[in-house]
């Protein structure tokens, strides 16, 4: 009896001890800033010069994490450094991301129910190089570097040969032959230029963990970064950065007959430039500083003839965005005019100025408690909301309603709701909300972004968090036997108390252990007591 009650102890112990909470982390990093620029020829010689602003509070990301179907394209002008670029793994290369990531400028593919990653089309890494003999042996030397880098092969794809311009196309990419037929018709129906928008958005890139940037100034070396080789617009603007990057360098007639070439080719020539910047250059909350000279290299005035490739004629403005998987950043929409340079006309102001607001600091964040529960379990849902500005924002509104509309049956609130709204955040300070779910089914549960809505400065403005994602499993038999306990326990006190208050739960757990005590000393018995053998005789078959 002393061994059986002392194996109950030790169940009843070891039941506890397996309950284990996992609470969700979230791992802040430093912040920074990219600008990029980029200019297009049109027809009558004026050029589009743009230049995009990202969010000062811009982070970055490790690519493991978040990077899927994003194409990377370098164009080598001078000596290039493959550490600059971040490594990127086989797994990643190869095509797989993070459940739940979307990155809306790729071309989309439909991907099967079970399959948890967006893995198609796969990742390919690509150079396009302008072939001269003086940087030849400096490319096969980068190429190698590069080999070794990513452990990958490098193969030609294309080689195009003019009188005045040359390129040749490598890339690489873990996948298989037929993946290699697909990218080449896709690269070759780009090269026949298919309309004159502006490129991809560099950010896209960066958001996604292509690169992280260790370098102040990006243009100095003339490589460009982008993302959506795929997106095909912009590969028919890449070959002709090489002889665009420094305009003032080039002879008119070759600027001329480049022109004309790219023009029959049904190429755009495109200038672009990305420089990463520790700080905008604020003014005011809304007046912005920024210096073209400076982030160009450019020594002389800006002139816009008839065959340059610069002028000023837009800003591209910034509005805040929250990708799927909680990443701040800025999605690129609409345009505000600053500067427009026609044909024939100089530029010669070493600064331009602009007013735009950018929208307040805040972070969000969506967290659950637990990320792996078993069935009919509860999870505490939580909504953070950081103002990291130096402003306050006012009649905010919290709405995590299409958890509840997602999961419909299988998910009850049981504690708070999932909707909320306060009058203020002051600056920099920290609020966070809960409710509590219960989860009914097993499976994966992935849980909506909660949208964020609010007010500074008279300005309204939006948000959402990230996505949290949670596993239900099937119990354990401990889990259950514990389970059944509390509810026996729980009853039996209660009851108890009714004739003898205050004793009830010694009560209960006095028969409890009595019952195991006799079912154990039960089966002990029956394991004891002599089994009667018995002997079989042999029956005599009669043959009539």
């Amino acid at each position: 009896m002393e061994k059986s009650l002392g194996k109950t102890v030790i169940v009843l112990s070891l039941v506890l001890v397996l309950i284990l909470v996992q609470p969700l982390t979230v791992n802040a990093e430093k912040t920074k800033v990219v600008e990029c620029m980029g200019g297009t020829v049109f027809e009558d010689g004026t050029t589009v010069f743009t230049s995009v602003f990202l969010s000062p509070n811009l982070k970055t990301i490790k690519p493991d994490k978040t990077f899927e179907n994003t194409v990377l394209v370098m164009l080598v002008a001078q000596k290039f450094d493959p550490k600059i670029v971040s490594k990127i793994s086989r797994e990643i290369f190869g095509g797989k991301g993070q459940r739940g990531l979307q990155i809306p400028t790729l071309t989309q593919t439909k991907i099967q129910p079970e399959n948890l990653y967006h893995g198609i089309p796969k990742t390919m890494l690509i150079i396009i190089q302008k072939q001269s003999p003086e940087t030849n042996e400096e490319i096969k030397n980068i190429l190698l570097r590069l080999s070794k880098y990513y452990e990958v092969n490098f193969r030609s794809l294309i080689s195009l040969k003019q009188k005045l311009f040359s390129a040749e196309i490598f890339f690489a990419a873990y996948t298989t032959d037929k993946d290699y037929r697909f990218f080449e018709g896709k690269l070759m129906e780009s090269l026949k230029g298919l309309d004159n928008g502006f490129a991809p958005s560099v950010y896209e890139a960066y958001l996604n963990g292509v690169f992280t940037p260790k370098l102040k100034d990006w243009s100095s070396d003339g490589t460009l970064i982008v993302s959506g080789i795929i997106n095909y617009p912009l590969l028919k603007r890449v070959l002709g950065i090489q002889a665009m990057m420094l305009p003032q360098s080039i002879p008119k007639d070759v600027t001329t007959k480049l022109l004309k070439f790219l023009e029959a080719s049904g190429l755009t020539p495109f200038f672009i430039q990305l420089s990463l910047w520790e700080n905008l250059y604020h003014s005011s909350p809304q007046t912005h500083t920024f210096s073209i000279q400076k982030l160009l290299h450019l020594k002389k005035p800006i002139s816009a003839s008839k065959h340059s490739s610069l002028s000023i004629v837009f800003l591209s403005t910034p509005t805040k965005a929250t990708t799927t998987t909680g990443l701040e950043g800025w999605e690129i929409k609409g345009s505000t005019a600053i500067k427009t340079l026609k044909a024939g006309e100089v530029l010669k102001e070493e600064k331009l100025t602009f007013n735009y607001i950018f929208p307040p600091n805040i972070s969000v964040k969506k967290l659950v408690d637990k990320t792996v529960v078993d069935e009919d379990s509860t999870v505490k849902v939580k909504v953070e909301i950081l103002n990291k500005d130096t402003k306050p924002i006012y009649n905010i509104t919290i709405d995590d309603s299409q958890t509840l509309k997602t999961y419909p049956t299988s998910l009850t609130v049981v504690e708070g709701s999932p909707t909320k709204k306060l009058e203020k955040i002051k600056a920099g300070e920290k609020i966070t909300y809960t409710y509590i779910i219960k989860l009914k089914n097993l499976g994966y549960y992935t849980l909506p972004p909660a949208k964020i809505t609010y007010t500074c400065e008279q300005k309204d403005y939006s948000t959402t968090t990230n996505q949290a994602y949670i596993k239900v499993k099937k119990p354990t038999i401990q889990k259950i036997i514990l389970k059944e306990y509390k509810l026996i326990t729980s009853y039996g006190e209660k009851t108890l108390n009714k004739f003898v208050p205050g004793y009830g739960w010694i009560i209960t757990n006095l028969i409890i252990l009595a019952i195991l005590t006799i079912i154990a000393y039960s089966i002990y018995k029956s394991f004891k007591k002599p089994r009667k053998t018995t002997t079989q005789q042999p029956t005599q078959k009669t043959q009539t």
